[in-house]
């Protein structure tokens, strides 16, 4: 009688514990639940589990935080979130759980931006041959340019030098160095009207000197001197090509000539452009220069005046060369 009535009584108690146990899970749902809401890790307790703590991993966060491991994290600088991931703004880029600068996005003429302080701020370059660093920019190498007897200290291009300095022994020619005495590669001519500048590899310095003159240059030649001295004027047919371009006048120095070239001229360095004795500010005066078919090469002007009774030369105005003509202004 006794063991039935133990049986009954353990069958009565079995649904209370039951009961008990929802009450103790409701209550844990509603601690993960409240502490979801207010962004903090998630652990619990059970029995069932012989009190081992369970950490819940988090899947949503504020809108200015995201997820990191499991974890609300604060947004990184640099960055938006929603919630759950972080997205680098404009210029940025992700480095682990950060944003960088993205240096490649900065454009450098003739190289690359390698380190930068801001999307905007390039700090460090890598450049293309023929150029070099200066601070954060590609600049020309000029020293780069092989000079026979000198050293390039001038360039248009990483291969086209515009100005020289010449070894001892050596003068500078046009954009060459040539031995001081040398005169085997100057071809010089004093005569007024029909002029044919001979066709031969030998003359790299041309220099015609006159009233006025028809001049034919042979067709495609390279010259390190072209030198017009035609006080009058002159009409210059034939395309070529050299590294100085000059009009000076030791014996007419305020004549104001027109020299006209018909076809196409490279200058590869430097026009110098012959400025009258009596040009002064405000009404500058000299030599003028027209190309029917271009000017090529983007060369630098500089003007040349000359004083027949001392023959040394002065400064004066400046110039300017467009791809029609070469002026002389303030």
């Amino acid at each position: 009688m006794k063991k039935i009535c133990l049986f009954l009584m353990a069958f009565m108690l079995a649904p209370m514990n039951v009961q008990a146990e929802k009450a103790l899970d409701q209550a844990s749902s509603f601690q993960i639940a409240r502490a979801f809401k207010l962004g903090r890790d998630v652990s619990t307790t059970s029995s069932k589990q012989n009190s081992r703590v369970v950490k819940t991993s988090r899947t949503a966060c504020a809108s200015s935080q995201y997820v990191k491991d499991g974890e609300c994290t604060g947004c990184p600088s640099n960055a938006t979130c929603n919630g759950h991931t972080f997205k680098c703004k404009s210029g940025y880029i992700k480095s682990g759980s950060t944003c960088v600068a993205d240096c490649s996005k900065i454009t450098i003429a003739n190289g690359t931006c390698t380190a930068c302080s801001s999307p905007s701020t390039c700090t460090s370059v890598s450049c293309s041959s023929g150029y070099k660093a200066s601070g954060a920019a590609c600049v020309l190498d000029c020293s780069k340019i092989t000079v026979a007897n000198g050293t390039c200290t001038a360039c248009s291009s990483p291969s086209t030098c515009t100005g020289v300095s010449c070894s001892s022994g050596y003068e500078a020619d046009g954009v060459s160095c040539v031995a001081s005495n040398d005169t085997s590669d100057w071809w010089f001519i004093n005569t007024d009207g029909a002029i044919t500048v001979p066709d031969s590899d030998q003359y790299k310095r041309i220099q015609m000197y006159g009233h006025y003159a028809d001049i034919t240059v042979p067709v495609s030649r390279t010259y390190n001197t072209f030198h017009v001295q035609m006080w009058g004027y002159a009409n210059v047919s034939g395309s070529f090509k050299t590294g100085i371009l000059q009009t000076s006048y030791l014996t007419h120095p305020d004549e104001t000539p027109t020299i006209t070239f018909n076809d196409a001229v490279t200058v590869t360095g430097t026009v110098y452009l012959h400025e009258a004795k009596s040009s002064t500010a405000g009404n500058r005066k000299g030599a003028k220069l027209i190309f029917k078919k271009g000017l090529k090469g983007s060369p630098t002007c500089t003007t040349i005046s000359a004083d027949n009774d001392s023959q040394k030369t002065y400064p004066g105005g400046t110039c300017t060369c467009t791809t029609s003509e070469c002026t002389i202004d303030e």
